[in-house]
């Protein structure tokens, strides 16, 4: 399956399971959730036939992955509760290395579960301990069964939170752009030209606001929210002057 097949297939089946979740919710007055999915799927939303009575977290601001919450808080009588877990991972000793992204969702699928089950993997390089989001149906079954994690002999168990310093942490990136356009941006972000750039758009690897973008044109303000696959995550914070060729001097905040 190439990758345009892949893309509809996934809307179909997405919009089918949001139009699901919506006419469960509407017929039994209670909050019905979604699995985790990419922010950007609430696109489909609107295709889904979804009113007002929507929401979504992934368990803190800025989520790249998220559940989505289908019901009316007027007529259920309470505001929802997510069915989001966190789940922190401690190694028992640092002699094999520092935990990873790929190797512990790795692991997890490992289990026979899909994406669909974990939200976003947040890793705390300095202290050497991660912390993942996952389905509360789920995350009693995934730290009864991971030990280890590569050759780490590592421990499982739910938390309350995670340090805000760092759901919070960023780093502060002075780049320059021909114009608050998205495809100005993408060339500033990964130092690739504005052809290379558009590149990166057309194969959908890049949201803006959630959004997967479709026109180089799209408009970057203050406060734009911009993800790149593989580049990471940036908010546009400022922007601080021009140059003599009139290029623009813009601040991101990059998350780690």
């Amino acid at each position: 399956m190439d990758y345009n097949s892949g893309m509809a297939l996934h809307k179909k089946n997405t919009v089918a399971r949001f139009s699901e979740l919506m006419k469960r919710a509407d017929s039994s007055l209670q909050y019905a959730f979604s699995e985790f999915h990419n922010i950007s799927d609430k696109a489909f939303l609107k295709d889904a036939g979804a009113s007002a009575n929507t929401s979504y977290s992934g368990g803190y601001d800025l989520a790249e992955r998220v559940v989505f919450c289908f019901g009316n808080e007027a007529q259920i009588g309470y505001p929802p509760y997510y069915p989001i877990d966190i789940v922190k991972i401690t190694p028992a000793s640092n002699k094999f290395g520092t935990l990873e992204h790929r190797d512990i969702l790795g692991t997890i699928m490992g289990l026979g579960l899909t994406r669909d089950r974990v939200g976003d993997i947040k890793i705390d390089k300095d202290a050497n301990v991660a912390y993942f989001f996952a389905l509360d149906t789920i995350s009693d079954y995934i730290i009864d069964n991971i030990s280890q994690i590569r050759k780490m002999s590592v421990t499982l168990e739910k938390v309350d939170s995670i340090p805000d310093e760092l759901l919070n942490a960023y780093e502060e990136v002075t780049v320059q752009v021909s114009s608050e356009r998205i495809d100005c941006f993408v060339s500033g972000i990964t130092g690739r030209s504005r052809s290379q750039a558009s590149v990166l758009i057309a194969e959908k690897n890049v949201l803006l606001n959630g959004i997967t973008v479709t026109k180089n044109t799209a408009a970057v303000t203050p406060g734009s929210v911009i993800v790149i696959r593989k580049f990471g995550k940036y908010i546009y914070d400022r922007c601080t002057g021009t140059t003599r060729s009139n290029n623009l001097h813009v601040v991101l905040k990059k998350y780690s």
